[in-house]
């Protein structure tokens, strides 16, 4: 049997994500690899460029062919034109920057036999074809459980590993504020420059958590309590002038830092800031994992229905605080039993069947056996 899988950027191509030492550089790639290597001898895995390359060119045939497409990618949507079996469709990105895919969902969802998506996609497409399966995002290896804890006096207050990226597709500007008009404008042009058929019809506006995050790290950096890490804070440009003022000011006295290894950098500290893109049914990223995973306390929002997933014993939700100066106060009163009681919560999490689901191993495993199903099926 051959399986197919998507590399829609263009460095992940030619099978290159499919090389475990390769596909460590990109956080999210490594359970492809692992597919291939669960998978066995007895299949052929390759990415879906090498795949309608070898159907183009007369040496595959595409019905032997079958397909893990993620998101619109155009090369795995012409092998299946040609002929090969769609079954499965992932995603694993926000509205935010992938709006046209979850505007289209309706028309691309129903041909595959296995749905991989966030679980508020399920109502916006015909489902009497296939099987739905929430996305359990691929986040960590199993080893990285054995890390050790660092004492909880020993630690610093709070930390947030987030790049400067900031992106609300549909959301309009006040019209008491020119400057902000002349910078979604610019934004704009610019977007249709780069991308001029992609679609951001998808509400975005609606359900961003952009501008919390900008304000929970502007105030816990303000108050001299979170150390921020990503790139592109020294250029602040994308941001809405609002932010840009107020975020150039934090940063003035407090710089952003560059993070080589995530995990290895926020296990010291006691709580980590883990806000999502958007606020969605099942959207649920490597971002709190990351804290479970580093045994720091998540501060989270982002899907509403996380206590479908995750205990709420795990992680503070921020929705529970009526603002910044509540959240503040209750973090800095917090006593450490309070705190390794979480921790701990959070490590029975992880050991479990529903935690590991989200470690890489665990994700490979669950591809792998509905390709083994599949193939099982054709014979």
């Amino acid at each position: 049997m051959k399986l197919a899988v998507s590399a829609e950027d263009s460095l992940f191509r030619q099978n290159r994500v499919l090389d475990e030492s390769w596909a460590k550089n990109y956080p999210g790639a490594s359970w492809l690899p692992l597919v291939k290597k669960y998978l066995g001898s007895a299949f052929e895995v390759v990415t879906a460029d090498v795949a309608l390359d070898h159907v183009v060119h007369g040496f595959w045939n595409a019905q032997d062919i079958l397909v893990i497409q993620h998101g619109q990618d155009v090369i795995a949507k012409k092998l299946i034109h040609e002929g090969a079996l769609p079954l499965a469709l992932t995603c694993f990105e926000s509205p935010l920057y992938i709006g046209g895919f979850y505007h289209n969902i309706s028309n691309l969802a129903p041909i595959f036999k296995n749905r991989i998506l966030f679980s508020g996609l399920y109502e916006r497409f015909s489902t009497e074809f296939g099987v739905n399966h929430q996305v359990t995002f691929p986040s960590y290896f199993l080893n990285d459980l054995s890390m050790k804890e660092i004492p909880w006096e020993q630690r610093n207050f709070m930390v947030a590993v987030i790049g400067n990226k900031y992106n609300v597709p549909s959301c309009c500007p006040s019209i008491h504020r020119p400057l902000e008009w002349f910078w979604w404008l610019r934004n704009k042009l610019s977007q249709f420059l780069h991308h001029p058929f992609s679609s951001d019809e998808f509400p975005a506006k609606d359900i961003q958590l952009q501008d919390l995050r900008l304000e929970a790290i502007s105030f816990f950096m303000s108050k001299g309590l979170l150390d921020l890490y990503g790139k592109g804070w020294d250029a602040l440009r994308n941001l809405p002038p609002r932010w840009q003022n107020r975020m150039s000011a934090v940063l003035k006295s407090h710089d952003a830092k560059e993070c080589n290894n995530k995990l290895e950098t926020i296990k010291n500290y006691k709580f980590g800031l883990c806000i999502e893109n958007a606020e969605f049914p099942g959207y649920l990223t490597e971002k709190i994992f990351d804290c479970l995973v580093a045994k720091i306390i998540p501060i989270y929002i982002g899907a509403p229905d996380i206590e479908r997933y995750i205990s709420k014993s795990c992680f503070l939700d921020m929705r529970d605080y009526k603002s910044m100066d509540e959240l503040k106060s209750y973090l800095q009163s917090m006593p450490e039993s309070s705190a390794n009681e979480m921790i701990a919560c959070g490590q029975e999490f992880l050991q479990s069947e529903s935690g590991q689901r989200y470690s890489y191993e665990g994700f490979a495993e669950f591809i792998a056996n509905i390709v083994k199903m599949e193939s099982e099926v054709k014979q």
